[in-house]
């Protein structure tokens, strides 16, 4: 019967055992991550740019250029052009064009979140009776209703109200 006692007590002894064991390799663990592994500091705005800046750039003649990511480098002395300035050599009309393939296509193109596709007159119709200056509200301040969501000048905030006002009329107008 003595055996019988001593069995609970052995088992009790190796799980104390073992449990001290795992917190002290964890502790060492942790002691060895945090010495090697872990560099002080927060790395200038540059370097981390730097990994994550895109590969390359996609330029279409005639295009506007919507949105550009930031240039780190001061040396560069070329500015792009802005979306305004490339859109104000073109008439309104081209200038409406270039603004929906590069900004309003997205949605308009597909349909997304109940956009009304381009040309497609059964759709526009209820939208165009409501008149051109409701439209060019929507579209500038945004708009949700029952057949969709329609964002402040599509999301494209840097856009100017001239250009969204082109890019409706250019849809309308292919609408009819």
């Amino acid at each position: 019967m003595s055996q019988q006692n001593t069995i609970p007590t052995r088992n009790l002894a190796i799980g104390l055992l073992t449990g001290f064991g795992i917190i002290i390799v964890f502790i060492i663990a942790v002691l060895l991550i945090s010495k090697l592994g872990v560099q002080e500091g927060v790395e200038s705005a540059s370097l981390v740019y730097e990994r994550v800046k895109p590969v390359g750039q996609v330029k279409v003649e005639g295009a506007i250029q919507v949105a550009q990511a930031p240039e780190i480098d001061a040396s560069q002395s070329e500015s792009p052009a802005s979306p305004t300035e490339t859109a104000e050599s073109t008439s309104p009309e081209a200038k409406g064009e270039q603004v929906y393939n590069t900004a309003c296509f997205a949605c308009h193109g597909m349909g997304i979140a109940g956009a009304p596709k381009l040309g497609e007159q059964a759709i526009w119709a209820p939208r165009i009776a409501k008149g051109m200056e409701t439209l060019f509200l929507h579209a500038l301040q945004g708009f949700q209703g029952e057949t969709g969501v329609m964002p402040a000048k599509g999301a494209q905030m840097q856009l100017p109200d001239e250009d969204v006002k082109a890019a409706v009329t250019y849809m309308v107008s292919q609408a009819q």
